[in-house]
This record gives structure tokens, C-alpha cells and sequence, in this order.
């Protein structure tokens, strides 16, 4: 089943091909496990003689021609996981003109028999170790990915995973957000509770309602108004003797003032609780009929009584829900088809007088495994806020790391571009559109056959904060693609290393997306050719086109969330994305605005 169309892959895939034959080929060949029959390229031949070389006989034999340098990496394999401080490299060196050896930019010597061994320093989470050869016939790259220390359950919490800091301009925002849902909100359905015994309302109205929120410390004070209000009822009373009552009564305004404390639940909800409400009713009259003058008293405490908890049901029934909707914590988002349900839960909340902040632990689970894999340990820390905007969202590096460990495991990534696969190319791939590239490994091969593309990426990506104007980092390494054939089956896999930095928009729709800014630097490395050798520089140019897209279709179906997980509807005013680089937290910080 197709899940989407991938036209700015396909549009990635045809552009580069069409402009392949440009490219120019680098001296030389990689050979890494798996690779067969490794020859050189037409334009790889001996190097320029020396300017410095002894002259020759003429009748003497020419020299033999130098053999192209090859380097074959046995050690690590591909998607390595380890433990430690070091990891080592090992291979074999063969051929070339006296060519220069360097692992992660260090020279190592080359023993006799061409093998070499180099430890690497490493730190927990993806490192990428390179190895390079230098000589005259051409400079090779070897690049491939190990994942240190990544061995916790990838299932476990999350500490300090996510937080929120309202500040007081905010709550005054907020306030005023409320206010406008609240316009027109039929009251009468909140004061069921509170309409005396025998009494029934006929008509309740207002001119206008305001909210006002004030953080106090460990409080928030909730300030309701009611302008121009207005009851009629009526009803049957008795004080052994039954009266029919009715009139109407009137207040402007009627006022409640409330303190809402706020905790934690130690659940990972929060509750609001109104622990107090002092009502006010100004300029309160009230006009009643066919009432005998020993009741008028009765009535009128009874009017109040009414005002008074039909202004404290306001609060409860709808001022206090909608500053936190707890329903928004556990959502279910969907990765290229895969359900990943991420939870948040609110450990810990502070309310000063300057404003309040929320503490949250967070966790991602796949609905099914398919790659089974430990994470990295978790960083740490707390985000620092900033407190002079209305709100700063707060996300840490390891909470989006669980998001896409999660979509990992479940099988997310490891998708067919292509016919018959899990997307469709709008670009037919075939044979003939990357010939080119493919060199030997295309010979003999129906050029209009069409071809696939399978992604598999081996380690999940590491997720780090950088500072800059796109600090969110995330890293694939060894990230495979197998170039399938329909009729010959895989004729090549290339393996990618691809870093993306990530900024965030907030757009008129009032939803906050990942990625909408993208860079991504991709580096190729033909990893194994089944059918024979290709052309390393020409096809590793074709498939960082191709990887170099993964990121932002990712980004776009992962990280889109709109402004439903809000409690009340919120317009965030000159947001901003900016890095904690201390605490490897991202920010959302912004003015709040209205609908």
C-alpha cells in the first residue's frame, strides 16, 4: 500500500541523473567487505612522471605501471555498537605510490604486508570514523558509523524531557484567551448545581465577561466579571405555607475572585483546585413579585446565593480546564506509517509571582518492534528559560531521540522507493537513467527495466543542540540504500552519513513545524557492489541527492503539531527557535495572541 508519493524525491532522483555524466570521478577505488573485482576507472592512470626522475635508456623495458591504491576496511562492520572509550580500526592498504594513511585525521603506518590499525577516541552516541588515503594515484574515503554506550532501554523515561514557562505578561494573554471563548458560552449549563431548591431560571444574560490571571506564589488568582448581569426566575417556596415567587435580579458587575492552587498530581496530570472565591455583587438590586414581605429577605439571600456559585462554577467548570488540557500529554503520532505514541507527564510545576513553569518527563514506544537496539544514555539537565517572553516551550535532545529511536525499532525508516515498494517514485527509475553510475555493474541488463530503492538505516540517528540559527541536529549514520533491479535483483548499496540542522516555523495556522529550514550534508560511501564494480564518485553523487531528502520528509510528517494541543486557541507572536546549548535543550519562544 502506498502511504505517500515522494515527488521531492523523485524530483531529487531524475535531476541527478539526468546530470551525472557531469560529474567527475574521483582517482582510484574504495574497496570495503563485499566489494568483487575492484578495477581501476579509464581515468585512473599512472601518475606524471617526476620532474626530479633519472633519465632512462631508451633500450631498457618501460617500468611497470603503478597498481591504483586500493583500501579495504575490515574493522568495524557497519552499524557497529560498542562500549569504551576507543574503537578500532583495522584494514588493509594496497597498491598506489607511496600513499599516506590517516584514521579520524591521524597518520597510521602501514605494516609490510599493507594492514593497519588505528584506536579511535569515541563518545557516547554516533561517531563517524573516518579513513583516508592520499597518494598519486587518488584520494580515498572510507566513512562509516558506530554507536557508542547505547545500551538503555530506549522504552525508559525520560527526565526533564520537555517544559513550559508562562510568564505574567503571558497569564494576562491567557486571560484575555479565555475571555474570548468564553463570549457567548451559555452559563446557565454551568450552575446546575447551584439554583436553590424549587427556583427556576428564566433568563440569564450579560453585557460582557473578562478573565483576568494572576500567578501568585503557588497560587493563581482567577478574576471573573460578569458586566450587566441579569436574572429572571421563579419558583414555589414554603415556610409551612407555600408562595409563588418570581422577579429578577441584577449586578454590574458581579465579581469572584479565586485562588487556583496548582500541583502536581504525582500521576503526571496537574491539579487545579479553587481553594477559595470571594464574590462581590455591585450594584446589586433585584425586583420580586406576590411575595409577602417576611419572605423578601429569604429571596434575596437566595439571589445571592445563586450569583455566588454561578460565578464559582464559571471558574471551575471552564476558567480552570482550560488552563491545562491534560488530554494533550499522551498523543499518538504517525512516522512514514508507523504509530509512535509519546507521552509526557508533568513532574513537577512552580508558581511565583513571576510566572509558572512546568517540569516534564516524556517517553516514545513504537506500536510494533522491528528493530531491536538501546539507546544512549540521556544527557541531562534542565532548560533555562527566558522569562521576559509570554512562553518558552522547552524540548531536550533526548526526548526527540526517543521519537525517532522509537520510529527506528519500528520499522519507520526501512522503506522501498519504486515500483511495487512503499513509495512511488513520480520519476520511473530504470536501468538506462543511471548507466552511467553504475558502470560494469549495469552490463548486461535490460536498461528499461525499472529499479527500486531500498533505505535501511542500521544505528537509529543521534539527536544533539548546536548553537546557530538551526540548532536542532540530527545525525544517520550508516545509512544504507540498496539499488535493486527487477529482473536481476541488488546490482549495489550505498552507505550514507547525513547530518541535517533543523530550525522551526510557526505558520498562520497556528502550528509549530520541524524542519521547515533545513540543511543537510550528506557524504556517500559505496559500501558493497553484488554485481560487479561501478562508479564510486558518479553513483555516491546520485545517492546524497537521494538521502539528502530523507530529513525533510521526516521532519514534515513527525514534527507538525497545531494548536489542538493547547488548551485554549493560542496565536504564537514572534516565535523564535533558539538553542540551551548547556542544557542540549531547544526553545519556542513567543508572544501569545489571539484567534
Amino acid at each position: 500500500m502506498k502511504r505517500r508519493s515522494l515527488w521531492v524525491l523523485g524530483f531529487a532522483v531524475a535531476a541527478l541523473a539526468a546530470c551525472e555524466d557531469e560529474a567527475k570521478p574521483r582517482g582510484g577505488l574504495v574497496e570495503i567487505p563485499g566489494n568483487t573485482s575492484m578495477a581501476p576507472r579509464d581515468d585512473a592512470g599512472p601518475p606524471d612522471a617526476r620532474a626530479d626522475a633519472p633519465p632512462t635508456d631508451p633500450g631498457d623495458p618501460p617500468p611497470p605501471a603503478a597498481r591504483p591504491v586500493r583500501l579495504r576496511v575490515t574493522s568495524p562492520a557497519r552499524g557497529h555498537r560498542a562500549g569504551g572509550r576507543f574503537v578500532a580500526v583495522e584494514g588493509v592498504l594496497e597498491g598506489g605510490v607511496a600513499p599516506h594513511l590517516s584514521v579520524d585525521g591521524r597518520p597510521v603506518q602501514v605494516g609490510p604486508d599493507g594492514r593497519f590499525s588505528a584506536d579511535v577516541a569515541v563518545d557516547p552516541g554516533i561517531n563517524v570514523l573516518v579513513t583516508t588515503v592520499v597518494d598519486d594515484t587518488g584520494d580515498l574515503e572510507d566513512r562509516r558509523a558506530a554507536l557508542i554506550d547505547g545500551d538503555v532501554d530506549p522504552r525508559s523515561r525520560v527526565e526533564n524531557a520537555a517544559g513550559v514557562h508562562v510568564s505574567r505578561p503571558g497569564f494576562t494573554a491567557i486571560g484575555a484567551l479565555i475571555t474570548d471563548a468564553l463570549d457567548g458560552i451559555d452559563l446557565g449549563g454551568l450552575v446546575a448545581g447551584n439554583v436553590p431548591e424549587g427556583i427556576t431560571i428564566h433568563q440569564l444574560r450579560y453585557d460582557r465577561l473578562e478573565v483576568q490571571l494572576v500567578p501568585l506564589r503557588g497560587l493563581i488568582e482567577a478574576r471573573l466579571r460578569l458586566y450587566g448581569l441579569y436574572v429572571e426566575l421563579d419558583g414555589e417556596v414554603s415556610f409551612g405555607v407555600s408562595f409563588t415567587v418570581s422577579g429578577s435580579a441584577s449586578a454590574d458587575p458581579a465579581e469572584v475572585v479565586a485562588q487556583i492552587a496548582v500541583e502536581a498530581d504525582g500521576r503526571g496530570g496537574l491539579d487545579l483546585t479553587v481553594e477559595g472565591a470571594e464574590v462581590t455583587l455591585r450594584q446589586f438590586d433585584y425586583d420580586i413579585e406576590w411575595v409577602p414581605d417576611f419572605v423578601e429577605g429569604w429571596f434575596s439571600d437566595r439571589v445571592q446565593e445563586f450569583a455566588q456559585g454561578l460565578l464559582e462554577d464559571a471558574v471551575r467548570g471552564f476558567v480552570v480546564p482550560a488552563l491545562f488540557d491534560p488530554a494533550a500529554l499522551e498523543r499518538t503520532i504517525d512516522v512514514l506509517g508507523t504509530e509512535v505514541a509519546l507521552g509526557l507527564r508533568i513532574a513537577d510545576v512552580d508558581v511565583v509571582p513571576e510566572g509558572m513553569t512546568m517540569a516534564m518527563d516524556g517517553h516514545a514506544e513504537a506500536s510494533r518492534v522491528e528493530r531491536d537496539g538501546g539507546a544512549v544514555p540521556v544527557l541531562g539537565g534542565e532548560p533555562t528559560y527566558d522569562k521576559s517572553t509570554h512562553i518558552d516551550l522547552a524540548a531536550s535532545a533526548d526526548l526527540v531521540a526517543r521519537v525517532l529511536h522509537a520510529a527506528w525499532a519500528g520499522g519507520a525508516l526501512d522503506v522501498e522507493l519504486g515500483p511495487g515498494g512503499d513509495f512511488d517514485l513520480p520519476v520511473p527509475l530504470t536501468t538506462a537513467l543511471v548507466a552511467g553510475a553504475l558502470g560494469a555493474a549495469a552490463e548486461g541488463l535490460d536498461r528499461q527495466a525499472p529499479l527500486r530503492v531500498r533505505m535501511r538505516p542500521l544505528l537509529p540517528p543521534e539527536v544533539r543542540v548546536e548553537s546557530g540559527d538551526k540548532p536542532l541536529v540530527i545525525e544517520f549514520g550508516d545509512l544504507l540504500f540498496d539499488l535493486i533491479s527487477a529482473t536481476d535483483g541488488p546490482l549495489v548499496t550505498v552507505a550514507a552519513d547525513v547530518v541535517s540542522r533543523a530550525a522551526v516555523r510557526v505558520t498562520g495556522l497556528e502550528s509549530i513545524e520541524l524542519g521547515a529550514d533545513l540543511d543537510v550534508e550528506v557524504h556517500a560511501d559505496v559500501a558493497e557492489t553484488p554485481r560487479g564494480p561501478v562508479d564510486d564518485a558518479r553513483l555516491e553523487g546520485l545517492l546524497e541527492g537521494l538521502a539528502a531528502a530523507i530529513p525533510g520528509l521526516l521532519a514534515d510528517q513527525t514534527f507538525t503539531f497545531g494548536a489542538d494541543v493547547l488548551p485554549v486557541p493560542v496565536r504564537f507572536t514572534n516565535p523564535r527557535f533558539e538553542a540551551d546549548r548547556a542544557a542540549e535543550f531547544v526553545h519556542v519562544r513567543a508572544g501569545i495572541g489571539g484567534p
